[in-house]
Order: structure tokens, then C-alpha cells, then sequence
């Protein structure tokens, strides 16, 4: 099966993906608990590039190989406010760097360290032609595509000019491109690769009342002496509080039940009892707890308690742009959150809390993400609550571009209480009604118990590959293989809530890849691998992008007969002018004897 530039390409290792948990689709098919992005091994497709331009300023960008010599990136990373470029006529009116592009880019392959960009040696890789998208808008960073023709093969079969002879889904292979125009990107389970920043902020988990929002830098709670000022610790990492939070009587009246049932014997539970321990052996993130006389005596209006766990965990508190002066979240101008309630205005830290903030990773990441359909996108990126976050709205083109973000499940079970003079009889109903959600869900855009956020590409990620894995049969069998249908682009802040990354949308510039990256290039074979195929270092021959097996080395046979034709020429040639002068001594020697 030819998939872009030939076969094979995309090759998944399952075993690369194992404890990687995947983001839920756009639906409530399960309450199951999603974790965010995970550790990776190195991505056979993934290009690290690294761009030296002040000796104490590394920039990083992504890349994904697709042929023997090319890979694809974003156009900002060669074009910016650091790196001058000019609009080139010859190409459109594209814009093109008027620096050596060789001497501040390196590129890395997937099994280098990130270390070696400063070791100019023999097989130092780097670009030596940049083609910028012609439609590329540098100030709304649209059609941000950029091909980049590598200095030499990433492999080779056909003369053995490359780091290896083969591809291999162990070291480099290119990712396969979509077939056509047709193929189907939009609400897919996808895949992002990159080694950028982990996270640009700190940020809420989906844990507590609110999800995924930004830490405010100060925030207030009401103690028995008056408000009491917590701050979020600045430096490298951003340190949330660890202190006592604002937990209503009913809450830890219920989470000590649960506790106590964790000790008690199923024998000596009584019948409520043990539903509520085999629906929760340990505390869940959210209940409700509703009286059970007010659920049976109305049919809205309930009075009820938001609950969230009571293990003492870090914790922020949060801007809530909806809240008024006096309302639980409230900041004034001075982003003093205050007014904060055991059920609203904070939330539980995120892993981003305690990570090293605006700091590169050496280790390759990946986040499993689902990709919207476009009217969500919109609606996300371009809205008015943005506007109150003090969030800049996006541009999003729905024609060249895909939005996708990290889909979390969340439920908050109902739970029917019975006051009995001190104590309370807690038993576990089901309900469905708008009212008895989860409290998480507020100002949220989807219908099901669904959240956006918590997992993202980020700062350093730019240029890299989002992909989705589909079938392709081959002469072996049908096989999983990468197919890329994004380029990572832009996004606002990291994996913040309904915030998802922005990409390019691949399968819409397909003529111009080929059209790019279908040339054959000569190139001149290095001492890097000496192959079975391989020809003599030193050697020059002209290479196809595309990969073929068997390969096509006509030309150089004919080169080589060439070459024995004039050997043998020469060969002759002296050989019957030896003769000749063997000849002409004999006459000399004849013609001395018949003097005498």
C-alpha cells in the first residue's frame, strides 16, 4: 500500500503506549477516570530541532519526517521576531529566511540526546533548504507550515547514502501522510509528541469545584479570627498551599463513615451501607448529599451539599470570572480571590504546581487527545468568558486548521441522607436530574459530565506531530500505522480549561508537500554506516525521495558500465599498441639481417 512517500512508514510499537490512558470522546459513555499525558520512548517519526541563537538562548521546535530527506515543522520557527525573513517572488510571495539557516538550526534524530546540538561533527544534522508556506501569517500565525530538506538521508536502500540502510520503527522511520482530502481528522482520538515545556502555569486538577482554572496569585478565607491571606510561592515552581480549607460539618460526617466502613466487617455493614462501600471502597472526588425527605417532597428547588474529598491535599484558590462582589471566587483588581466556599472558589493542585515551570524536558512526552469538530472549536477559542479570564481570543480558521484538547469524564453519585439525632444514615440513590450534577460542570459547553483540559501540547512543542492510528493492509497484514493530520501551531496558556491546542490541518496542503518534497537531491555518502548497498564514501549519487523495495539503482549501473566500457577501451587500446611496437622492432631486426 503506497502511503505518502512509499512503504513503510508509521509503524506502531504498542509496547511504546503501554500506562498511557487515552482522552474519552466527546460523549458520556463511561465514568471512567482519565490520567493526563505520560512519558514516551523516542517517536521513530519525531524531529527534535534546536535552534542556538544567542549562546545562552536554546529555542526548541518539533518536526516530523515524512521521505528520506524532508521533514515538516512550523513556518515561526525559521521566521520570527529573532530570525529575519523577506518575501521571495520566485515563491509566491512566501516568506524566506535571509539568514544561514545551517548555522543557528540543528536537527536531532529520535534516538539523540538533546546535548549533542553543540557537537558540529560529521554527522551533525541540520536543514539546507527552508520552503515556507506561501499563505503563512506571520502576525495570526496561520498556515504556519514550513518543509525543511534535510543535509543528509535519514536512510537509504537504494546506495546506502544515510544514517542507516533501512527505516525502523526502533530508531528513524518517517510518519505516513493522509491518502487524500478526504481523510477523516475531526473527532478522532489523536496523538501529540514533543519534548517543550510540561506546563506554563499552575493550574486546578478536575478534582475539585473548579477544574482546571489558573491559581490566583493571593487568595482569602474566612477563619474564627477574620480573613486569612494565602500566596501562591513564585520561583522555579509555583508552590500551592497545603494548609486547612473551608470543609462543610455534613462532608466530614460522610467521609468519616466511609473511613469507618474501610474497618467494619461487610458482615456488620447494613444493606445501604455496603452499596455505598462497594460503589466507593475510597473517598470519591465529588458527592452529593441531598436530605432524603427533600427528594421526596420536591421536584426542583433542593437544598443540597457539594462534597469534595477531605485528604488533605495542596490546593489554590481561583479567579471565577462569573462570580459577583460577594460571591464565592469574587477578585477585584487586585486578583485577591476571595469569599471562598467549601464548594467553590478553589480548587485542587495539578501535577503543573510542583514541576519545573517554563523549564524544556529532555524526556519525549506524549498526550493522547480527541480532536473537535469545528463549530466546538469556535465556540471555545473565540467566546466572551475568555474575555473576563483576561484571556486573548483566538483565531481559528475550521478550513486549515484542527482544535484538540484532552476529554475527562466526571460524575458526582447522589447520595440520600437521614439525620438521626447526631449521627446520619447515609444511603445511595440514583437520580437524573439537572439540578444533581456535579458542580464541576458549571459555565461548562457540553451536555455530558465532560471536561476540557489538563493535558496539552505547550511552549517548545511548535512544528510537532499530531497524529491518529488507522489500518493499513499491506503484503504482511493489516497493520496499525501513524498517519499525520496535524502540525502543532499555537494555543492560549497550557492544557487551562476548554483551551485547546490549536494545529494545522495536513490532509489540506497535501499538493503542496508532494509538490515540494518529491524532487530527487543528490547527496554525497559519508563514513556514517558502511551497508551491504552502500557505496564508496566520497561517493555522489542523486537519490529519490521515495522509498522503494526493491531499489531503483539503474542509474547507477549504468555509471558503472560505463565506466568498465572505457576501461576495457583503454585496455585494448594499449594492448594493440604494445603490439604494434613488437612488430616494429622485428622489421628493424629482419632488415639488419639481410645487410649482413
Amino acid at each position: 500500500a503506497q502511503v505518502g512517500f512509499g512503504e513503510p512508514c508509521g509503524i506502531i510499537d504498542p509496547k511504546s503506549f503501554t500506562g498511557c490512558e487515552s482522552s474519552e470522546a466527546l460523549s458520556h459513555k463511561s465514568d471512567k477516570r482519565i490520567v493526563g499525558g505520560c512519558a514516551s520512548p523516542s517517536l521513530p517519526w519525531f524531529a527534535q530541532m534546536l535552534i542556538h541563537v544567542k549562546a545562552s538562548e536554546t529555542h526548541k521546535c518539533g518536526g516530523a519526517f515524512i521521505n528520506k530527506f524532508w521533514m515538516i515543522t512550523a513556518a515561526h520557527c525559521f521566521c520570527n521576531s529573532r530570525l529575519t525573513c523577506t518575501k521571495n517572488e520566485k515563491t509566491g510571495g512566501g516568506l524566506h529566511p535571509v539568514y544561514n539557516i545551517t548555522q543557528f538550526h540543528r536537527i536531532l534524530l529520535p534516538y539523540e540526546n538533546l546535548e549533542k546540538w553543540s557537537q558540529i561533527n560529521a554527522d551533525t544534522l541540520y536543514p539546507v533548504e527552508v520552503v515556507v508556506h506561501q499563505q503563512y501569517d506571520p502576525v495570526r500565525l496561520t498556515m504556519d507550515f514550513a518543509l525543511v530538506r534535510l543535509s543528509y538521508p535519514i536512510a537509504d536502500n537504494a546506495y546506502g547514502i544515510g544514517f542507516q540502510e533501512n527505516y525502523s520503527n526502533d530508531s528513524v522511520m518517517p510518519i505516513c501522510l493522509p491518502q487524500s482530502i478526504i481523510f477523516p481528522d475531526l473527532e478522532k482520538h489523536a496523538t501529540v509528541g514533543g519534548r517543550g515545556i510540561l506546563f506554563s502555569n499552575c493550574f486546578t486538577n478536575s478534582k475539585g469545584p473548579e477544574a482546571f482554572r489558573p491559581c490566583a496569585k493571593k487568595w482569602k478565607i474566612r477563619s474564627g479570627r477574620g480573613e486569612k491571606l494565602h500566596t501562591l510561592r513564585t520561583g522555579t515552581n509555583d508552590k500551592c498551599v497545603n494548609s486547612p480549607r473551608p470543609i462543610n460539618k455534613l462532608c466530614r460526617d460522610f467521609s468519616g463513615m466511609l473511613r469507618h466502613l474501610g474497618k467494619t466487617a461487610r458482615s456488620k455493614m447494613t444493606e445501604d451501607e455496603r452499596k455505598i462501600f462497594s460503589a466507593f471502597p475510597t473517598e470519591p472526588d465529588e458527592v452529593i448529599l441531598i436530605e432524603d425527605k427533600e427528594l421526596a417532597s420536591k421536584s426542583s428547588g433542593y437544598d443540597k451539599v457539594h462534597c469534595f474529598s477531605t485528604v488533605r491535599n495542596n490546593w489554590c484558590g481561583v479567579c471565577d470570572p462569573d462570580a459577583k462582589e460577594g460571591e464565592a471566587g469574587y477578585c477585584e483588581e487586585d486578583g485577591i480571590a476571595r469569599n471562598i466556599e467549601h464548594d467553590s472558589g478553589w480548587g485542587f493542585c495539578h501535577p503543573s504546581c510542583t514541576s519545573a515551570l517554563h523549564k524544556f524536558t529532555s524526556q519525549m512526552n506524549i498526550a493522547h487527545l480527541y480532536t473537535f469538530n469545528s463549530s466546538i472549536c469556535v465556540d471555545m477559542l473565540i467566546k466572551k468568558e475568555n474575555k473576563k479570564l483576561g484571556i486573548k481570543e483566538s483565531f481559528f480558521d475550521p478550513e486549515n486548521e484542527i482544535c484538540a484538547g484532552f476529554v475527562t469524564n466526571i460524575s458526582a453519585p447522589v447520595i440520600a441522607y437521614t439525620k438521626k439525632g447526631e449521627k446520619y444514615d447515609f444511603k445511595l440513590v440514583k437520580v437524573n436530574h439537572p439540578e444533581l450534577r456535579t458542580k464541576r460542570m458549571k459555565s461548562s459547553r457540553f451536555e455530558a459530565d465532560q471536561l476540557v483540559g489538563g493535558n496539552d501540547a505547550c511552549h517548545g512543542d511548535s512544528g510537532g506531530p499530531l497524529w491518529v492510528t488507522e489500518d493499513v493492509y499491506t503484503n504482511r497484514a493489516k497493520e496499525k500505522r501513524a498517519h499525520l493530520i496535524g502540525v502543532v501551531f499555537r494555543g492560549v496558556e497550557c492544557a487551562n480549561k476548554d483551551l485547546p491546542g490549536i494545529y494545522g490541518r495536513v490532509k489540506m496542503i497535501l499538493p503542496w508537500i508532494m509538490s515540494t518534497a518529491s524532487k530527487p537531491q543528490k547527496y554525497e555518502k559519508k563514513l556514517i554506516s558502511q551497508g551491504v548497498r552502500s557505496v564508496r564514501a566520497g561517493s555522489v549519487r542523486e537519490i529519490t525521495p521515495f522509498w522503494e523495495d526493491p531499489p531503483n539503482r539503474i542509474i547507477y549501473k549504468k555509471k558503472k558500465l560505463k565506466k568498465s566500457k572505457k576501461k576495457g577501451r583503454k585496455k585494448k587500446a594499449k594492448k594493440t599498441k604494445r603490439k604494434k611496437k613488437k612488430k616494429k622492432k622485428q622489421r628493424k631486426k629482419r632488415s639488419k639481417k639481410k645487410k649482413y
